[in-house]
């Protein structure tokens, strides 16, 4: 399973853009993304593209995750939209 809990402060950390703080949840999260991209795709290459595309764009909308779910549950949301795409 993949349930990683981010504390309340990294999350504020993220939303200040504290470069340490995404790189801290990339090392957290960076496996699970890229073993559903690969699951999604079936292809390696585009699964790792998929895993680069994710986390810029969860870096670039971090201000819109409110924390009534977990945020792993919003990776994945982004993961898998990514992919449909």
């Amino acid at each position: 399973s993949f349930a990683i809990d981010v504390p309340e402060l990294q999350i504020a950390r993220l939303k200040r853009r504290d470069l340490e703080a995404f790189e801290q949840v990339y090392r957290l999260f960076n496996r699970p993304v890229y073993t559903l991209a690969l699951r999604l795709l079936q292809n390696e290459s585009e699964a790792y593209d998929l895993l680069q595309d994710a986390f810029l764009k969860a870096f670039e909308q971090i201000a819109q995750f409110r924390g009534e779910a977990p945020f792993w549950g919003w990776l994945r949301s982004i993961v898998v939209n990514l992919a449909l795409m």
